[in-house]
């Protein structure tokens, strides 16, 4: 037999531990699956009359970008992968996170120094992250890029108002992976939502895109009590 004494300070060191995990679960969780996109050693060029930088092969590209880019997906690739789109998530247990952030620099042949945007968002669940208008359309957009190759996409910022789609191109050397994207509109009055007054003319760039799997905050509850009923297992109380 064991003494009741003996065991409740064990039992309270897991039940701080089951508490630290759920403080820290957001962050430090183990992730049960990842998307991440990073785009290097980028440059984009933008020209009403066709963008004069970044060796921009045809004066028809108003818009041309090239760089290198690597792509992980450890999350809907065991399920299907991109074309499945989001739909087998809905039976697991995860919240999400995700991250993205784009620099720029001024000068084409140095590393990118200006901070554009770094934001952050979470979901608690599927349906919040699969009813995010923001999430659906990223989706969409790396399933056609990653799907076909040469590959374009048709962008129709809204719906009610015609005239207002554009198109972009994109050209993928998987051997070496770079990239190369273009448009042939002039799509400089995109310039404010990335908070300039206009698209560059010769610019340096890198991009880091991220969605995180983790377990929800009640599965790390559930190790908790499995734990402390290892420790009361099997063990008659005095």
């Amino acid at each position: 037999m064991m003494n009741l004494k003996s065991i409740i300070g064990p039992a309270l060191s897991i039940a701080g531990l089951t508490a630290g995990l759920l403080v820290a679960a957001p962050a430090t969780a183990g992730i049960k699956g990842q998307m991440i996109l990073d785009l290097t050693e980028g440059c984009f060029s933008y020209g009403a009359a066709g963008a004069p930088g970044c060796s921009n092969p045809d004066t028809a590209f108003k818009e041309y970008a090239t760089g290198k880019y690597k792509f992980v997906d450890t999350l809907l690739a065991p399920l299907g992968g991109l074309p499945a789109g989001l739909g087998p998530l809905s039976l697991k247990p995860y919240s999400y996170q995700a991250f993205a952030r784009l620099e720029a620099g001024a000068d084409p042949a140095l590393l990118p120094d200006t901070m554009i945007f770094d934001v952050t968002g979470s979901w608690p669940n599927y349906t919040a992250l699969s009813s995010d208008p923001v999430m659906r359309l990223g989706l969409s957009i790396l399933a056609a890029v990653m799907g076909s190759n040469p590959g374009s996409y048709l962008f129709d910022p809204n719906p009610s108002v015609p005239g207002d789609e554009f198109s972009i191109h994109w050209k993928l050397n998987t051997a070496d992976e770079t990239f190369a994207a273009w448009s042939e509109q002039d799509l400089n009055w995109l310039a404010p939502l990335l908070g300039q007054s206009r698209l560059p003319a010769d610019v340096s760039f890198r991009m880091h895109l991220q969605l995180n799997a983790i377990p929800e905050p009640a599965s790390l509850a559930l190790l908790g009590i499995g734990l402390i009923g290892l420790l009361f297992g099997g063990r008659r109380l005095t």
